[in-house]
Formats: structure tokens, sequence, C-alpha cells
């Protein structure tokens, strides 16, 4: 049945949403789509069916309901149905519900729990409003359109990453806002924005901008291909097909590999008697690039990835169902009515609350729902008061490093969970470090508490950890954490409540279970890499670790589903994540229709693969640049009033133009367009300051800088005041052991025994 077998969703979304109510349905949820058949992409027809693609892969699972909102007939079903409901998703435009009588302040008084989460291109409130987005144009709001490309060309991520992210954002705003209301009595509405929502997902783009100062990169990232911001990974050609090379983690072998090979320069690029410095890194990465050209892909990626290094062939849709690590943890699965199909499973494995395979989208109707869904029985008095925080009094342990376990924690944190992030000195180097910038901007929101697991009596401490905690999160290699004593069966027996998350490369069995993996890699591996190029190339790929951003969120949504099922069933599970399946996940409509309808996907640049736009593109203005989006004759028609020979003559226009002159034109007009932001533009922005987005924190490491707050206003939670990240590690050890019981002595004693080191 899946974690959230018991939450009730009414899906109001279009494209840009239905993602996030996918996530729910896959994950369990009752979805209904309420649907009047407009503003709806159905995509390239599917084998055998007369939906298209898009309706497989983003409504399976979902039960449709249509309604005509505009009718009194129709609003008066709602009503009904939303009464019975815990939570509405939708993407309307701002103040069209509230036209219709039916936005969240009009329902309260027959459901006092229920939650809504608005998702829409700008959110609900500032001058641009009213304005519109496409996944393209949704990018350029956000900056990803800034670090994504090249220096000359802007590409945007394959599959509509944009809306995906404003989706991951809007399901664990759902999951979340729902735990609240249960404990609080009363739900509330959550404005998302999908602006915000990209802005807060973007590796690089704050911790450069605020951090510049400290950090050898510059302020503004900038677009440089498939080279990561640390110019530590690239994706370079092999004698045959392409590969993502890198030092990392290890250089030192890697450098021994080229001496051996007699690659030249090898030997003379750490000078005698001098270590390997961060300096080197890039002239390293620079010299496999020409190794490269010698090996075909296949045989450099293993032979890579056999010396400990985290190489990886740069692999197509085709691949990915053939991917021998998929197919040993069923990752790929037959969905039902397309017999010898292969979509990807949900990308998380519950393993005590497991989910089924969603099917195609079945018409109901609406009293068949309401018979499903029958009135909820009168609420609990209030666990904690309206306005709280949605997750005040969870507490998780956060044993992650680098980017995505300390993204999808600090989101987390920010909703009010007592985050406690255990790492140990020893471990806290480059971006694992308080004093990089990198640091502060993932590890916000959170407490520190510094241990070595490896000394004797530690894990006497972390078992009072344990048992005072709802999670623990952990992104180890296979094997780490039951070699420090920390297997699943001895945690459930100290803590049978416990939610324990794993979010390994490619999961902790299986033929690539060892492999080592890092975003680019599974970018790589995913097909991520190999589709978001320019037609025709394959060295570009996405501009920043968005599998990780994604893995973060994808965590999560886990932890927060997982909890709902602890809720019903008294006990916590083990949950499963490989980040290779959240990639393969994110191309999931591509790996459907290939095994579907035998049509391989392709890299298409700026334009929508699935959609039906008239154009997609990035354009020079006067003083930047502009994406632009004509969806439909509609489109056309006003683009032709303003431009006159249309799309031929777009380019022309807009570079007369600034890129804001030429936005506001076009959207005044009713055509998505919008300047291609980098931080600097953001900052600046007058909506994203209207909001009240940017705010500022004082650190005893940095002194006061910016930070970008969570991206969602919540009508009755207030999140300030946001907790400033660690000075230190292990800053809050006494704080938090003292909740657990100790006195300072026997603290003080353990941080000088090493326990607490």
């Amino acid at each position: 049945m899946g974690p959230l077998h018991d939450l009730r969703v009414i899906d109001l979304t279009g494209d840009s949403g239905r993602f996030a109510t996918k996530l729910l349905a896959e994950a369990g949820a009752a979805v209904v789509r309420v649907h009047d058949g407009s503003g709806v992409t159905h995509g390239p027809a599917m084998r055998a069916d007369d939906r298209g693609l898009l309706d497989w892969w983003y409504d399976s699972g979902k039960r449709l309901v249509p309604l005509d909102l505009g009718s009194a007939v129709g609003r008066a079903a709602y009503r009904r149905l939303a009464a019975r409901a815990d939570l509405i998703v939708e993407t309307l435009a701002p103040g069209r519900l509230a036209e219709a009588g039916l936005d969240h302040a009009d329902l309260l008084a027959d459901n006092p729990r229920l939650v809504q989460v608005s998702l829409t291109p700008f959110g609900r409130t500032g001058p641009h409003a009213s304005w519109q987005a496409t996944d393209l144009v949704a990018a350029a709001t956000g900056g990803m359109l800034s670090i994504c490309g090249t220096p000359e060309q802007a590409v945007v991520p394959w599959g509509r990453q944009a809306y995906a992210a404003g989706s991951f954002v809007a399901t664990l705003c759902g999951l979340a806002g729902v735990r609240g209301a249960r404990r609080s009595g009363r739900g509330q509405l959550v404005d998302v924005s999908m602006q915000e929502a990209i802005t807060s997902s973007l590796e690089q783009l704050w911790f450069q901008y605020n951090y510049d100062d400290v950090l050898p990169q510059a302020k503004i990232a900038p677009r440089q291909g498939s080279w990561h911001w640390a110019r530590a990974y690239v994706v370079t050609p092999a004698r045959t097909g392409w590969l993502m090379v890198t030092p990392t983690p290890a250089p030192p072998a890697l450098l021994e590999w080229l001496i051996a090979e007699g690659v030249p320069g090898a030997a003379e690029l750490v000078p005698a008697g001098q270590v390997f410095a961060a300096e080197h890194l890039t002239p390293l990465t620079e010299l496999a690039m020409g190794f490269a050209r010698r090996y075909d892909a296949p045989a450099l990626f293993h032979e890579a990835q056999s010396r400990h290094l985290a190489w990886a062939e740069v692999q197509g849709v085709a691949d990915l169902v053939a991917n021998p690590q998929l197919a040993f943890r069923g990752a790929l699965v037959e969905p039902p009515g397309l017999p010898g199909a292969r979509r990807p499973r949900f990308p998380v494995v519950f393993t005590d609350t497991p989910a089924e395979v969603p099917g195609l989208p079945v018409t109901a109707a609406l009293e068949e729902v309401l018979e499903r869904w029958p009135a909820r029985e009168a609420t609990a008095p209030a666990e904690v008061p309206v306005g709280a925080k949605p997750l005040t009094g969870i507490r998780i342990l956060d044993l992650t490093w680098v980017l995505a376990g300390p993204f999808g924690c600090r989101m987390l944190g920010d909703l009010g969970a007592d985050v406690l992030k255990i790492q140990t000195t020893l471990r806290a180097t480059g971006v694992n470090d308080p004093n990089h910038g990198f640091y502060p901007t993932f590890n916000r929101s959170k407490r520190s508490v510094a241990m070595d697991m490896k000394a004797p009596g530690a894990l006497d401490l972390m078992r009072r950890l344990v048992e005072s905690a709802d999670v623990l999160v952990e992104n180890y290699a296979a094997g780490v954490l039951a070699r420090w004593g920390l297997d699943w069966a001895t945690l459930r027996s100290w803590n049978p409540r416990l939610v324990y998350v794993t979010m390994s490369g490619y999961g902790h069995e299986g033929p690539w279970s060892s492999m080592l993996s890092y975003g680019p890699t599974i970018h790589a591996l995913s097909g991520l890499t190999s589709l978001s190029n320019p037609p025709g190339r394959g060295d570009v790929g996405v501009g920043y670790a968005m599998n990780d951003m994604a893995a973060g969120a994808m965590a999560a949504i886990s932890i927060l589903a997982a909890l709902e099922a602890r809720d019903h069933t008294g006990i916590g599970q083990f949950v499963d994540m490989a980040q290779l399946e959240v990639g393969a996940y994110l191309v999931g409509a591509a790996l459907l229709d290939r095994t579907a309808n035998g049509r391989e996907a392709v890299a298409t640049g700026n334009v929508d693969p699935y959609g039906t736009h008239l154009l997609d593109a990035v354009v020079a203005a006067a003083d930047g640049e502009l994406a632009i989006s004509v969806r439909d004759d509609a489109d056309l028609a006003a683009l032709r009033a303003l431009v006159g020979d249309g799309i031929e003559g777009i380019e022309a226009w807009v570079a007369t133009r600034t890129a804001a002159e030429a936005a506001g034109m076009l959207q005044q007009a009713g055509v998505p367009a919008f300047r291609v932001c980098n931080a600097a533009d953001l900052v600046a922005d007058r909506h994203l300051g209207a909001r009240d987005f940017f705010a500022t924190i004082d650190s005893p490491v940095y002194g006061e800088r910016r930070f970008e707050r969570f991206p969602g206003l919540w009508s009755e939670s207030v999140l300030e005041p946001y907790r400033r990240a660690p000075a230190y590690v292990g800053e809050d050890v006494f704080e938090v052991f003292g909740e657990m019981g100790l006195d300072d002595g026997a603290i003080a004693e353990a941080m000088a025994d090493g326990r607490l080191v």
C-alpha cells in the first residue's frame, strides 16, 4: 500500500506540478486529479492507448475526476471532496480559486485541518505574481540557466527539471503541513514560488556569491559546460564514447596511473618533496582528459573504478535500460497495462510499507471517491500550538556529508525539526569544514555533535542519541555503520520507532555496490549528461550537482512519508535510497518511452522534448539573455502583435531591448519570458525583495552573511528564526548531551578520551 496509504490528496495541478502529486501517488497516497481537460500536455501517443506518454508517467496511480469549477454544480462537488481531503496541491493562477470561493480560507469551516500547497511560477504575492513561466522560463527565473550550458549558450537540464525542483518543495511542504495540522488541529496554506524553489536548489550559486571573500571561486558562478565548480570533474571524449573523468577522491592514485601509462607531464605535475595540493586538481584532470582518448569509454570507466576513482561512462537511455545494478535491485518495473515496457519504480524502498507499481490513471465518479473517503473522526486535542513550525518535535540524526544529505536535512531543519549533525573533526575537511563557505550554506538549522565512532565507548553515547531520535539518515559507503556497531537490527532494538534512511550511490548490494559516486558521476550514468546538451553535442551536461539536490529533497520527502507510516504502525522502518535510481527517475519518461514505444530520447537543447511549444529559446538581449517560450497559437498571436514577424523576428526585437524590458512587454502580452538570472540579478530582483526572500544571519566565523529563506510562505507557521550553521564541529555537544542526562563532567571526560572529538 505504501507509506502514505492513508493520505488523501486533491490534485489541481497542470504540467508544472504534476510531478509533485506523482511523488505522493507513487508513495501510496490516494490522489484524485480534478480537471476539466484543459491545460495539460499529454505528450506523444503511447502504445495501444489513447492517452499520452506524459499521462502514463505523471498521472500513473491517480484517479481522474472531471469537474467544472466554473459551474455551481462543479464548485459544490469540489467542496464535498475538499471536506474529506488532507491535502490540496494546486498550480492555478493566483486569485482564481478565491474568485470561485474555493480557496483555502473558504474550505476551512468544513475541514479545519486541510492543508493547501499553491505552486506558482512566482508565488501568490509580489509584482510578478501574475507572470507566467514554462520549464525553460522558470529555469531562467531561478538561476538554473546561469550555470547550465556553455559561456555562449545556456542549456536547460533535460526532463523538465525546473518543474521538478518546484515539485519537490511542494511535496515536502504538503507532507510537513499535514503532519503539523494533525498536531495543531489547524491546516494552513503554503505559498510556494517556483522561482524560489529553483533558486534554493542550486549547488554553487549561493556559497560562491555569499562567501567569495574566503573562497578561490568567482563570486558569480559561471556557465562552464560540464566542468564542476571545483574544476575537478569534466566530460571528455574517449576513443569511443564519452567519459566523466575526475581525480576524486584519490588524486595520488590517478597521478600514479597516468605516470604508469606514460602520460606526458604527469611525472612533473607534483614537484618532488611536495604533497598533492588543491591547485594540482585541475591540471591533473586535464591530463586525464587527454589520456581518456586512448581507450574506449566502457573499459576505462570500470578500470578507473577499480582504482578507487569516481569516473563514469556517459550513458544514454538504452544503457539505463540494460544497467546491471538497476536490474539487480529491481529498480525497473513493468507498468500494469503495458506488457514488456519498463519504467523506474519509486526511487526509494520502504522495507516495511512497500509501494505498489501504479497503473494508468483511471477516470472515477465523484461519488466513488467519496465512498473511498469516509468522513474523518473528530480531531484529538492539539499537541502543539497553532503557528508552531510544522516539524516541531521531530529529532533527526544527520550522519551525512558533502551535499545530498546535508541539503535534505537543512530543509527539514528549516521546517522545525531538531537536526543533530554528527561528524568527526577528522572528516571535517574541504566542503565538510565549517570554515568553507559550502558548509554554512547547506548546514544551517542544525546543531553539531562531534563523535569518533571508532573510539571505545562511543557506541554507548550514540545509543543515547538513537533512543531519543525519530530519524537517522546517513550516506556512508556500504558496511561502514555496521562496522561501528550501528547495523539496522541493533538500531531497531534500541529504538523500535526509529526511521533509518540510507542514501548510497548505487545501493548496498549488487554488482555496482562498491563503486564510487558523486553528483556528476550519477549524471553521466543516468542519462542526464547525454540528454542535457545542444543537439549533436555530448560534452555539456548539467552545470551543477542537480542529482544531489534532487536526492536530498527525495530523502526529506521519504523521511516524512516514513513518519506518516509510523503514525499508523507504531514502528519505524529501514528506508533504502540509491542515488542512481533518483537519476533514472528524473529521466523516467524517456525510459518508459523507449521500452514502450521504441523512441530513443536525444538532446534537444532548450526545446521541451515532450511538449508542443512553437518556440523555446534563449536569445541575446541588450544587457544579457532572455528565455522565452511560445506555447500555442494564442502566444504566437500576442508575439506577432509585438514583434511583427512573429518567431522569425524575435531575436532582432529582443536584441534592441534590455532583458527586463523585453520580459515585461512579453509577459504583459501573456507570453512567458524572463531574464536569465545569475546570483547578482536575483539579489537585486524586486519581486524576491517584495517577498522578503533573502535574509541575513550572524556567524561567529564569517560575520553577517546573506542567505535565502526556505522557499515557501506559510499562512500560520513562522519559520524564523533560522539557526545559523555550527561555527565549529562539536559546538553543541554540551547542550545536546546535557539533554541526554549527562552532566558537564561526564561530557568533558568523553571529550578527553576521544569519544566526543
